[in-house]
């Protein structure tokens, strides 16, 4: 099967891992990584219509007196400095659309949770007034993050799901873990399924990884329809991986059981690594070096050594086929 620019994404992604970042990565998000995201995962993001999770704002009596607005993440702090009087909602830089922390994780240039939340606010801390103009308010964005006690991400459609696209773990998962941060307790974070209008849902979010587990990355059927598709089904195989890790990284809401099954009927199905070797050894090495990833991290606690073994042959195997 010919291959496009997007399907180029896990490529690009292995060799930013494996060449390093530099450091200044953390610094200077906006100059390093305007290329690191696929064009053909934005188009399909944006084809879906792929939203931002919102967080509202609890009050409880704290805000100060005569600043009752608490829309999506709106206000105003006590710092003259930092107060914009209309209020202000927030999004991510300009001409960007995502949160910073795609490119981090992929790139592994982080030590801790703290690292992809100074990411976030970097990239997310631009507040727009009323007349759309924007300018960088991240002492503020910070300050509201510090308020939120729930985190909420809708979704009213059933063409995609939380594990099938980046935007969901970078800016959900990115909420959870700066309202964690910031504010010293996790926020409760829920998700929304408003694909039938008259029947709508709303789960935790660990219900709805769980329900997308089970659902559709570990289901026959669906592994079975990728391996019709050749290069581009190992590669959203191992997109998928990405974002369970994405999940995982942000909010540690992915359960040992879950790394283990998506391990074993994944990447070290006999049959699935056939398909790998096939059609997309990259995909099978990224993936394989992401479950890694995710057991040295400790996000993946306490992992079967038998499987931590079968990854890291699956590497030693494809590095013995390059010689």
């Amino acid at each position: 099967m010919p291959q496009t620019d997007g399907d180029d994404e896990g490529h690009r992604r292995q060799q930013a891992r494996r060449h390093g970042a530099d450091a200044a990565l953390i610094e200077q998000p906006a100059e390093r990584h305007a290329a690191d995201r696929a064009a053909g995962l934005q188009q399909r993001d944006r084809d879906l219509g792929v939203g931002q999770a919102d967080a509202v704002l609890m009050d409880h009596g704290r805000q100060p007196a005569g600043q009752e607005d608490q829309g999506h993440l709106r206000g105003d702090v006590g710092d003259p400095h930092q107060q914009r009087r209309g209020g202000a909602a927030f999004e991510e830089q300009i001409l960007h659309r995502h949160a910073g922390l795609l490119p981090l994780i992929d790139a592994g240039n982080w030590e801790s949770k703290r690292d992809l939340v100074d990411v976030f606010c970097r990239w997310g801390g631009f507040a727009f007034d009323s007349d759309g103009s924007a300018d960088e308010q991240r002492a503020l964005f910070r300050a509201r993050l510090s308020e939120i006690e729930v985190v909420h991400q809708n979704q009213d459609n059933r063409e995609h799901d939380i594990l099938d696209s980046d935007d969901y773990f970078q800016f959900q998962g990115g909420l959870h873990a700066a309202v964690e941060q910031l504010r010293g307790s996790a926020p409760a974070t829920y998700h929304g399924d408003s694909s039938h209008p008259d029947q709508p849902r709303v789960r935790k979010l660990e219900e709805e990884i769980v329900r997308v587990i089970h659902s559709r990355v570990l289901n026959p059927r669906w592994i079975e329809a990728m391996r019709r598709h050749g290069y581009k089904g190992a590669f959203e195989m191992a997109a998928t991986v990405d974002y369970l890790f994405g999940y995982g990284a942000t909010t540690n809401l992915i359960k040992d059981i879950h790394y283990q099954e998506v391990a074993r009927l994944l990447l070290l199905d006999p049959e699935q690594k056939k398909f790998f070797q096939r059609h997309n050894p990259a995909a099978l090495e990224e993936a394989s070096e992401r479950l890694l990833e995710a057991a040295e991290r400790g996000l993946w606690e306490s992992p079967d050594k038998d499987t931590i073994a079968g990854l890291e042959s699956n590497l030693l195997e494809l590095q013995g086929q390059l010689e």
